[in-house]
């Protein structure tokens, strides 16, 4: 074709030698004789995290997650029978992202498969690699944890394992020229962590949080400046197409002066933020060198109770944003969703008066 293998003049070429026909990605048909002939187009197990949604129930993948099918996003493209691949319309870039584990049993213990669901309608699955080990079979059972995936630019996608995430692991978007980005959500099965991301040796807080405290909670304590017009906070969103997203609401942005609003801008490379109610760690990806990959680690908390030790009114209130984080934490609710509405000593006041029979005086 007429252009580089990932995108520019010309169009684009997705050839990774895993297209056997144009409806599905695994396009193999169970052979019309055999066995199992009527289950008709055979479908890879996605992880048992994307068969139920938030509330436990079963969910029709096929229409959540794969009205598209499996593979990469191409939507807009036109299967070649020559090349045994799709060509995509000018203009669509793709770049390679690369998931590597950093713990210590990378080696041994396994994620995959794991699943990259385009917001357009399929999902990618991604193997493990094969056996390093030194006798070449089962015996070693030691395998890498990195994954590569083409993405296509200015998409959103969601990353499930379908074992345990890692708690340490790094994402780098690459092999595009600078300034071509995507929005990552991966989606945790272990809730009580404080996830923390390093852009180039420095840290970067989620954007609705300021030196480890939620922004919500310093407004509400007079420390940082309200963002909704009513003397409240808005959650800052993320986004491709807005340098200051609060709520749904694209905010305006001078150039090159930011935002008020948005200490981080809300498409910036590396901006993050955690999607209680969902579960989703929410990434922005730019295409940057491999040296300038991100590294996300996520610390393990204890929470040993939801109360304080007896304290003043006074204190109480000193201490609020640590009792309500905890309280939110140990629930598994969002943190907005628990007010502290008042504290009122009882009324101790009593009469020193003896008591009267009525009429008396």
């Amino acid at each position: 074709p007429g252009g580089p293998p990932w995108g520019g003049g010309g169009g684009t070429a997705l050839n990774p030698g895993e297209y056997f026909s144009e409806p599905s990605f695994f396009g193999v048909r169970y052979a019309a004789d055999g066995p199992n002939a009527h289950l008709g187009w055979w479908t890879p197990n996605v992880p048992v995290t994307m068969r139920v949604n938030t509330t436990g129930q079963l969910v029709d993948v096929s229409q959540v997650w794969t009205p598209g099918g499996y593979g990469h996003s191409r939507r807009g493209c036109r299967w070649e029978p020559i090349w045994k691949g799709w060509r995509c319309r000018e203009g669509v870039w793709y770049g390679n992202l690369a998931i590597e584990s950093q713990d210590a049993d990378f080696e041994l213990r396994r994620l995959s498969p794991v699943a990259v669901a385009s917001a357009d309608g399929y999902v990618q699955m991604l193997n493990g690699h094969q056996d390093h080990g030194w006798c070449f079979s089962y015996t070693c059972l030691k395998r890498i944890m990195v994954f590569n995936v083409p993405l296509k630019v200015d998409t959103v996608y969601t990353i499930h394992f379908s074992g345990t995430e890692p708690l340490k692991y790094t994402l780098g978007f690459f092999d595009l020229p600078a300034g071509h980005k995507v929005l990552v959500k991966i989606y945790y099965i272990q809730k009580s962590l404080r996830r923390q991301i390093m852009v180039n040796g420095q840290l970067l807080e989620d954007i609705n949080f300021h030196q480890g405290r939620r922004k919500k909670q310093l407004v509400r304590e007079g420390q940082w400046a309200a963002n909704d017009g009513n003397g409240g906070y808005t959650n800052q969103e993320l986004a491709l197409d807005c340098a200051c997203k609060i709520g749904n609401v694209c905010r305006q942005v001078e150039w090159g002066g930011g935002s008020p609003d948005c200490a981080t801008p809300s498409n910036a490379h590396g901006a993050n933020r955690w999607n209680a109610r969902t579960s989703l760690f929410e990434i922005v990806l730019e295409s940057r060198p491999p040296s300038e990959r991100i590294t996300v680690e996520a610390i393990p908390v204890v929470q040993a109770t939801m109360g304080v030790p007896a304290t003043s009114v006074d204190e109480f209130y000193e201490q609020k944003d640590t009792f309500v984080s905890s309280l939110a934490g140990l629930l598994g609710i969002p943190f907005d969703r628990i007010f502290i509405v008042d504290v009122v000593p009882g009324n101790a006041r009593r009469s020193s008066a003896p008591a009267r029979a009525p009429g008396r005086p």
